[in-house]
């Protein structure tokens, strides 16, 4: 097999969050164990560049990922074996071109959600998720496309590995974490339903970019009698999971990592989509999704909590059953076992 050089195409922003860029760096760290190559290629508004930098992967930057010209000047450059892309579907739609363009390419994809195989262009693609398990390979108009589909294909931080928690009978100490940026101000809305309920310990993680923030700051010193802790960053949120009786979240990664660390939560999704995904988790018992957040009343919001919060039997039982959800030891080693056996296929067939 010729020596990998790997271009990860990914982006984050206020309103997609940092999941993407945050599952690529899992995967490029396992890379970098065996001497792999890997440079990330971002857009040029993302703020999450010296996350990036800071994990010790070069960056580059274009305008947008639809100057063509540019991406393929850099494509030209460096001679890359792999193109690794971590998209939302409107982005990762831009980048057919790359099939037809770069050829000995092997192209790689991770989705969110389940793009129509019909508009695939990639040689394979690893869709995390709860609903379908399968290894099947598809025909396109390029060709032969493989999905691998299942909980076994959700990365993790190192710091999720062997977790203990023991669930409390007595609750009073909830997180709020919707992601960072929480372009929807949902934070504001789960706090303003609290404001009156006495006894809780509330820990909130939302990033200063966010529309939230300051009005998140503002209702915390107009209720200074309230136990409120406001953190705009973390390095171990998997310990501030584990602290916490309860989680209040949006969707995306966070769900899966408030399995890992065997947490209760009350899930508010951003739009129908987002809820959706969200019930192929809590239909197996793993937590409560309450639907679209503009669709909910403070009130709603308040008794959710508050019934999963003194419920100590459910909480129990929810954490129990997210002990039993993703059993695979290193997701990332496996991706990429999975990633070189086609990719010898690959550079077989272009012999």
């Amino acid at each position: 097999m010729r020596k990998e050089k790997i271009l990860i195409l990914v982006n984050g922003n206020k309103n997609i969050g940092f999941g993407h860029i945050s599952r690529m760096l899992i995967l490029a760290s396992e890379y970098v164990k065996s001497s792999t190559s890997c440079d990330f290629l971002i857009v040029e508004n993302c703020p999450f560049s010296d996350i990036i930098e800071k994990a010790s992967f070069n960056v580059l930057k274009v305008d947008n990922f639809e100057n063509k010209f540019e991406i393929a000047n850099i494509l030209n450059e460096r001679n890359y074996t792999m193109i690794i892309i971590d998209l939302v579907e409107r982005e990762y739609l831009l980048f057919r071109w790359l099939r037809l363009a770069f050829p000995t390419i092997f192209l790689v994809s991770f989705t969110l959600f389940l793009f129509d195989i019909k508009n695939r262009y990639e040689n394979i693609s690893f869709f995390p998720n709860m609903s379908l398990v399968c290894e099947r390979e598809y025909g396109t108009e390029f060709g032969c496309f493989t999905l691998f589909a299942g909980p076994n294909y959700f990365t993790f931080r190192k710091e999720f590995d062997e977790i203990h928690k023991t669930i409390k009978k007595n609750a009073h100490n909830i997180l709020v974490t919707m992601g960072g940026a929480d372009p929807f101000c949902i934070t504001t809305h789960v706090i303003k339903s609290l404001l009156n309920v006495e006894g809780l310990n509330i820990k909130i993680i939302l990033s200063e970019i966010s529309n939230s923030y300051q009005q998140v700051v503002d209702l915390i010193s107009k209720h200074s009698k309230l136990n409120i802790e406001l953190k705009n960053y973390t390095d171990s949120i998997s310990n501030d999971m584990l602290s916490a009786d309860l989680l209040v979240i949006n969707g995306g990664l966070t769900r899966y990592e408030a399995c890992r660390t065997l947490t209760p939560f009350v899930a508010i999704g951003i739009n129908k989509t987002q809820v959706a995904i969200t019930e192929e988790l809590t239909k197996l018992g793993v937590g409560i999704n309450l639907g679209v957040y503009n669709e909910l009343s403070q009130l709603e919001i308040k008794n959710s909590i508050l019934n999963l919060l003194n419920d100590f039997s459910l909480r129990k039982k929810i954490s129990s059953k997210m002990c039993k959800l993703f059993n695979q030891k290193n997701s990332a080693k496996l991706i990429i076992e999975k990633i070189r056996k086609k990719e010898f296929d690959f550079e077989e067939s272009n012999r």
